[in-house]
């Protein structure tokens, strides 16, 4: 675990703590939103190619959250964004984020979702690991009609557990395959 007192470290600008494994790529980390720009650590020693940020404070008076999980790829700009809990297209909302991400911090825009002023925020990032995680996209443009035989080929360099597919236009569900549920090759 960490806890970074940002104005001693000079790492990101504003304070958070979290659990970090750097030997899988993979941080948790809790901070009290500002509502002005800044930066959070992650604690990977490498940039994330992907994470997603929920303000826990955004909720109803019966205490359920509503807000929701906002996620950030590599493969989209910065002023993008799509939402971890809807089919919803890609969103663009410059202050969602303030730019990438580096190896060292995640920048955080004046968004309320990703940064709301006074509220209790989480963030799960994620960097890529050689032979354990892969991050990208691709065109399935040329995607026809019989699916099994023109479905785009992604080389990962490793074989795949765990896979999650989210088309960036409208109407396009979120999508997990894994190999427990189903082991076999069309996973």
């Amino acid at each position: 675990s960490f806890s970074n007192d940002a104005s001693a470290t000079g790492i990101g600008t504003i304070d958070s703590i979290g659990s970090v494994s750097t030997e899988a790529g993979f941080s948790i980390i809790s901070y009290t939103g500002t509502g002005s720009s800044g930066t959070i650590a992650h604690g990977l020693g490498a940039t994330p190619s992907w994470f997603f940020v929920k303000n826990r404070d955004d909720g109803d008076a019966a205490g359920f959250t509503n807000g929701n999980w906002i996620v950030y790829h590599q493969s989209l700009s910065t002023n993008q964004f799509m939402k971890l809990e809807t089919n919803d297209a890609v969103f663009t909302n410059s202050d969602a984020f303030g730019g990438a991400p580096s190896s060292t911090t995640i920048q955080l825009g004046t968004f309320n979702s990703t940064n709301g002023s006074g509220d209790s925020m989480i963030c799960y990032a994620f960097a890529e690991k050689e032979g354990y995680s892969k991050f990208g996209s691709y065109d399935d443009s040329v995607v026809g009609s019989d699916y099994e035989n023109t479905s785009p080929f992604v080389y990962t360099g490793f074989r795949v557990g765990w896979l999650m597919i989210k088309g960036t236009s409208a109407g396009r569900d979120w999508v997990i395959y894994d190999n427990k549920r189903t082991p076999d090759n069309g996973v």
